[in-house]
């Protein structure tokens, strides 16, 4: 297990050096990592009218979540959602500069405190979108004129890179903080790695062989933590109707009930979910084992296996629990709170591999 450590042994970037930047657009939530700052916000896109733009800007009070990106005014997150945003958009509709760009360019402008006229952009993708690569890098290569919050920024992604999820799990766990030097994580350097991104709409499952990620082994299968968690909201209300009348609790309240298998209410208070938390459990880890067993002909052929993604954190302790005699499971990130950023995290590590090597 490793802890997070990418921003540190940071050096001044020197003049006209090109700023690194790593989009992880998750379908659950979109995660953006510079040298400085981490932004996490709702996977949510929908467009405005030019008119309730303008009655939201004359009013004077910002909104976080309302911009205007090349002329064109968009709302984003819990916002969106709730002006009638629909589902987040896969496959090529996805990586297109309308959607895409639009929402890298947004975590760009919450990124920065100033605009940047050369961005290095590292943008994630499921294994599944191989092939979207370069519709990827060609969304968000353009200069970007975002105005929000009462300020205006401009962005010029003058160059782009693409990486899968999986890989972005394992390079953080593997990789020490300049990107070069290796993490202590020996059987998984040097040993074969069974990888499982572990996402909000997608499972994916990757093999890694000594440090080197085979590309060509990548699958992903369509289920994924939000599908456990929209369970779960179900069967708390189905098992404990009178606790959870008249209250929706947090995401994070959900997520660790989920994981504990205790819903924490104000003043103390919790709620013994256990069985509403297993039965929404039991399906995915039941699903994950099984695309496990028949990745590469089992999972006595790796040497480790290395959790990743957001929900990596929430089904751990029960794949432990389902493979009592694997004794090398890996988390990516040590604190489970934080393991929504891994993937993201290694992305910058990938970055600074490629800048110390003199590819950028």
């Amino acid at each position: 297990m490793v802890a997070r450590d990418v921003k540190k042994n940071r050096s001044p970037r020197r003049r006209n050096e090109p700023v690194l930047f790593v989009g992880d657009l998750g379908n659950e939530n979109l995660k953006g990592v510079s040298l400085d700052e981490d932004i996490v916000m709702p996977h949510a896109l929908i467009d405005l009218s030019i008119e309730s733009y303008d009655m939201m800007d004359d009013a004077g009070m910002p909104n976080p979540e309302v911009y205007k990106v090349n002329g064109r005014p968009y709302a984003i997150g819990n916002f969106a959602r709730r002006k009638g945003a629909g589902a987040v958009k896969l496959g090529s509709d996805r990586y297109t500069e309308d959607y895409y760009g639009v929402l890298a360019s947004i975590l760009l402008f919450n990124a920065f405190p100033e605009g940047q006229s050369k961005v290095f952009f590292f943008g994630s993708h499921a294994p599944r979108d191989y092939a979207f690569r370069e519709d990827l890098m060609n969304a968000v290569e353009i200069t970007w004129e975002v105005e929000g919050m009462g300020k205006a920024k401009v962005f010029t992604v003058t160059e782009a890179f693409a990486f899968g999820e999986p890989e972005g799990g394992y390079l953080h766990a593997t990789l020490g903080a300049d990107g070069v030097t290796a993490r202590n994580t020996e059987k998984l350097r040097k040993g074969e790695t069974l990888i499982v991104d572990l996402g909000g709409l997608t499972t994916s499952i990757e093999a890694a062989d000594s440090g080197v990620i085979d590309y060509t082994s990548a699958i992903s299968h369509e289920r994924g933590i939000r599908d456990v968690i929209e369970d779960f909201e179900k069967l708390l209300k189905l098992y404990h109707p009178k606790e959870m009348k008249g209250w929706t609790p947090r995401p994070n309240v959900v997520r660790e009930g989920l994981r504990t298998g205790k819903l924490k209410r104000g003043g103390g208070a919790e709620i013994n979910c256990k069985q509403a938390a297993d039965e929404a459990c039991n399906p995915l880890v039941s699903d994950v084992l099984r695309y496990m067993d028949t990745f590469a002909s089992g999972i006595e052929n790796f040497s480790a296996i290395l959790l990743t993604g957001g929900g990596a954190g929430l089904l751990e302790a029960r794949i432990r629990r389902a493979l009592p005699d694997y004794d090398s499971i890996y988390v990516a990130e040590e604190d489970r709170t934080q393991i929504h950023m891994a993937n993201a995290w290694g992305g910058m590590k990938r970055a600074k591999l490629l800048q110390a090597k003199g590819v950028l």
